[in-house]
C-alpha cells in the first residue's frame, strides 16, 4: 500500500507510520489509550483534510491543463486542413502531455487523501472500540486472562516503549511551543 507523502508526516511530531501503528490497543493500558486518543484522532484528521484540500487543488489543476489543452488542440485543427471531429479533439486533449501529468497527480493525490480518511476512520472506530474495552475492562474481563496474551514482563516492556514513546513526543511539542511563542 502506498504510503501518504505528500503532507507534512511529522504533525505534531509523528508520521503517518506511527500514527498507524498507534491504532493498535493493549487491554492493559487502556487509560493511556484514552488519553493520547484525542490528540492522535487530531493529527489524523488534520492530516486528512490537509490531504483532501491538496486533492481540490490537484482537481483544479487537472481541469485548468484540461482547459488549456482543448484551447491549444482547437488552434491546431483550426490551422489544419483536415477535418477533426468532436472526439477526435477529445482524444487530442486526453493525450496531451499536460493533462497526462495533471492527471497522474491528480490520482496520486487522490489516493493519498483516501489513505487518509481511512486512518482518520480508523480512529472513530478506535474510539469506540475504547469505550467497549473499558466496558469489558470495568466488568473484569480481563483479569482471569490477564496472561493470555503476553506474559507480564513482555506487558511491561511494551508499557515502558509507550510510555518513552509519549514522553519523547510530548518533549517535542514543548520544545516546538517554545520556539513558536513571541518574546
Amino acid at each position: 500500500m502506498p504510503v501518504p507523502d505528500q503532507v507534512d508526516r511529522r504533525v505534531g511530531g509523528m508520521s503517518f507510520e506511527e500514527l498507524e501503528d498507534a491504532l493498535t490497543l493493549d487491554e492493559h493500558d487502556l487509560d493511556s489509550a484514552l488519553l493520547e486518543q484525542g490528540d492522535l484522532y487530531y493529527r489524523a484528521a488534520k492530516c486528512c483534510v490537509l490531504e483532501s484540500s491538496r486533492r481540490d487543488a490537484a482537481k483544479q489543476a487537472l481541469d485548468e491543463a484540461e482547459a488549456h489543452a482543448d484551447s491549444e488542440v482547437r488552434r491546431q485543427v483550426a490551422h489544419s486542413e483536415t477535418r477533426v471531429t468532436e472526439p477526435e479533439i477529445a482524444a487530442r486533449k486526453t493525450r496531451h502531455p499536460e493533462v497526462v501529468e495533471a492527471r497522474n497527480a491528480f490520482v496520486d493525490i487522490k489516493t493519498s487523501a483516501a489513505i487518509w480518511a481511512a486512518l482518520e476512520r480508523a480512529y472513530e472506530q478506535r474510539m469506540k472500540a475504547l469505550d467497549k474495552l473499558t466496558d469489558l475492562y470495568r466488568a473484569g474481563y480481563f483479569s482471569d486472562r490477564a496472561g493470555s496474551r503476553m506474559d507480564e514482563a513482555g506487558r511491561d516492556v511494551a508499557a515502558v516503549r509507550g510510555r518513552e514513546a509519549l514522553q519523547r513526543e510530548r518533549e517535542g511539542r514543548g520544545r516546538s511551543l517554545a520556539t513558536r511563542r513571541p518574546t
